[in-house]
């Protein structure tokens, strides 16, 4: 009869867990933000009236000069990597323009109305 007792017994059902007070200031509610699919940086420039590419095209080719003049394989691979990332994340860029100069513009002449 005791081992059926014990087999039961837990130890936090007899042991309440300490309550701790809130501390002042350790978690503030975040104040909301407008709906982001979760790349501000990206999404300020395509909403930008005049997109300024120019910090991203000096990156990238500051990235390709180290990818060609780098003596270490390794720092050669990495500046490779980080080159092709900003190069497609400029195409992206440029296609969500002409995607955004598209839907801002209106339907074209073929398209049928009613």
């Amino acid at each position: 009869m005791a081992s059926d007792e014990l087999k039961s017994f837990k130890v936090g059902d007899k042991v309440k867990k300490p309550v701790e007070p809130p501390r002042p200031g350790a978690k503030a509610e975040p104040t909301p933000q407008a709906a982001s699919v979760g790349f501000p940086r990206i999404e300020a420039v395509v909403e930008a009236d005049e997109p300024d590419l120019s910090g991203l095209q000096a990156r990238h080719a500051e990235l390709s000069a180290m990818a060609t003049g780098s003596k270490a394989n390794k720092g050669k691979a990495a500046a490779k990597k980080a080159a092709l990332a900003y190069q497609r994340a400029q195409e992206l860029i440029v296609y969500l323009l002409e995607t955004k100069a598209k839907m801002t513009a209106g339907p074209g002449p073929g398209a049928s109305g009613s």
